[in-house]
């Protein structure tokens, strides 16, 4: 489902003068209290089948009004500052009511903000002025940050108005600020291909957005949406740190053992550069071991040894293996202008980009907040990136190709979530 969070949000005013349309009238601007109801969201039965109990969760919760474009004020409360009021539904207290005046207000809503962040949105607008974060974790630490999806407004009556209950009140919705990007094997995976065996395989998320609108964008924007890539830019985190184990083909969405949070990213093109994207690795045994004495190429008797280096050289457009450094050097010195990759450890990279058949109105390879990005690796079609060619990805200026070595499909769903199959695909 779309939500994360239902809010309602009730006001109680004073006696004004605005036209009620019914006889009555109100003054603008006049101090009143406002009170607080929370829909808490549900987790598994009712509510968000594809979120953990975790990823529901309300901690505190960060209120916003504006008078027109002009910030009054924000208040900050923890869950304690709520009675329960039901099933998954919470009511300030009402020593707790907000002060605020009557009128036409517009409020918006975060929940689970780190504080600095939460000060950082005060005063601003949420939609046109981006917030930075040190990295994805930040948006998580202790609970799932969230934010309005859109502005929710009211226009504040005296609580002895006939339509009290209904201009008081007002709905609004928050999404978690974070993707999910959950990556498991195919249900018919094989990780043999024509050139060998992949196993072992893990993923990172690279090229991680650090900058954001809190509130997102209708057309898809996000405030790197035309920037060109830029080596020494400091908007993206390029590359990721921790790699977690490739799930089985009957992992769930839920899953925290084969996931990755990462930020929302999207852009006005297609350039390797500018999207978020997988890096799959694994360890690879090559199927056929080739001997070099220095005049002529033979096939070895021996197998290579899983977690051992290899080295490949490409002699028009024939890949060879050597278990053998020295003989793979000196075969590429006179057959390759001395070009060949070594495989340290036998581990070989691949990299999937997300999203490539976007369904909201968003680009190809657009990353979407409170979306679950699910890549299912169905093929390995032969061995991927060695040596020298991991840190970030290739030709970043290049525009994103269908893969060739490594088969995927990918789903999204809410949460969203989405699904895509790939194959593994290298060089």
């Amino acid at each position: 489902m779309m939500m994360a969070a239902a809010l309602t949000l009730g006001f109680s005013s004073c006696s004004n003068n605005d036209d009620l349309g019914n006889g009555e009238t109100i003054e603008s601007g006049r101090p009143t209290k406002m009170t607080l109801a929370i829909t808490q969201p549900t987790t598994y039965a009712g509510g968000d089948d594809n979120a953990t109990a975790a990823e529901v969760d309300i901690k505190t919760v960060d209120v916003y009004i504006y008078n027109g474009t002009t910030f009054m004020k924000r208040e900050h409360f923890a869950i304690g500052d709520f009675d329960s009021a039901g099933d998954n539904a919470w009511k300030l207290k009402n020593e707790k009511r907000i002060t605020t005046t009557t009128g036409a207000k517009t409020i918006y809503v975060g929940v689970n903000l780190p504080s600095t962040l939460a000060g950082d949105i005060e005063g601003t607008n949420p939609g046109t002025i981006a917030q930075t974060v040190a990295d994805a974790a930040a948006l998580n630490s202790d609970g799932f940050a969230m934010f309005s999806r859109t502005k929710a407004t009211a226009d504040l009556v005296d609580v002895d108005a006939t339509d009290y209950d209904t201009k008081n009140t007002v709905s609004t919705t928050v999404a978690r600020l974070l993707a999910k990007v959950v990556v498991k094997e195919g249900s018919t995976l094989s990780g043999e291909s024509l050139e060998g065996d992949l196993t072992d395989l893990k993923f990172t998320i690279n090229n991680v957005n650090t900058k954001f609108f809190p509130l997102p964008s209708a057309t898809f924007l996000d405030p790197n949406h035309t920037s060109p890539w830029s080596a020494t830019s400091t908007d993206f985190i390029k590359e990721g740190t921790v790699y977690m184990a490739v799930g089985e083909s009957s992992t769930a969405v839920t899953t925290t053992d084969h996931a990755i949070y990462t930020t929302e990213n999207t852009s006005a093109g297609e350039l390797q550069g500018d999207h978020t994207y997988v890096r799959v690795k694994g360890i690879f045994v090559p199927s056929t071991i080739k001997e070099w004495d220095g005049s002529s190429l033979t096939t070895s008797s021996t197998a290579h040894i899983k977690g051992n280096d290899f080295y490949k050289v490409v002699v028009d457009g024939e890949k060879h293996f050597f278990s053998n450094g020295a003989q793979a050097a000196d075969y590429a010195n006179k057959k390759a202008n001395d070009v060949y990759v070594t495989y340290t450890g036998g581990v070989t990279y691949y990299n999937v980009f997300l999203n490539p058949v976007p369904a909201k109105g968003e680009k190809k390879f657009d990353v979407l907040r409170n979306t679950i990005y699910t890549v299912n690796i169905t093929k390995v079609n032969g061995v991927g990136e060695g040596d020298g060619e991991n840190t970030v990805v290739t030709d970043p200026e290049e525009p994103i190709a269908a893969p060739t070595n490594l088969s995927v499909e990918i789903d999204i769903e809410d949460w969203s979530t989405n699904d895509q199959d790939s194959e593994l695909t290298g060089k």
